[in-house]
């Protein structure tokens, strides 16, 4: 069964959001912290400001560039926007319209991940990682959390002026 087009965007957009987020977040870790063999989850030079700092920094840009070429597909009629009443039934539904706000509020969000993530490597004991491990990790989550994003980005883009378009506010 082949994919419509507006999930191949989806799915490339993702892809293309994962594996960029994730390269630019092990290159800054690797000028971070290329002097440490342990990184410490907490503290002023940790796992915690890093991970708190760059969810909000790439998720922010990652977000406004998502939302911007999701527009241009949408007006080169390369995906299609979504029906009215898929739009209106979706908690995605109710971020903000402008560009700015929405990179806001999901790069806020991405914190949010973050700070459950913390709380789950508090509970699980760790207080360091090596620097090997630390890349590891860094790479997965990043690519995780960016995805997600992008998700949630796309899809509220997908969906900008339809209620407009249908004259149905």
């Amino acid at each position: 069964m082949a994919l419509s087009l507006n999930y191949k965007f989806l799915l490339l957009a993702c892809l293309i959001s994962a594996l960029a987020s994730a390269v630019l977040n092990t290159v800054v870790v690797n000028i971070v912290f290329s002097g440490y063999k342990l990184i410490p989850v907490w503290g002023q030079q940790s796992v915690a400001s890093y991970l708190f700092t760059s969810s909000i920094i790439t998720n922010f840009i990652l977000v406004w560039v998502v939302t911007k070429s999701t527009r241009k597909a949408l007006s080169a009629k390369h995906i299609l926007p979504l029906h009215w009443h898929l739009k209106s039934q979706t908690l995605v539904d109710r971020l903000p319209a402008r560009t700015a706000m929405r990179s806001f509020i999901l790069a806020v969000a991405s914190c949010l991940m973050t700070a459950y993530t913390l709380y789950l490597l508090g509970l699980k004991g760790f207080n360091a990682f090596y620097r090997s491990e630390f890349y590891t990790f860094n790479l997965v989550y990043f690519s995780i959390q960016s995805a997600a994003i992008a998700v949630m980005a796309i899809y509220r883009a997908m969906g900008d002026n339809v209620m407009e378009q249908y004259n149905l506010q």
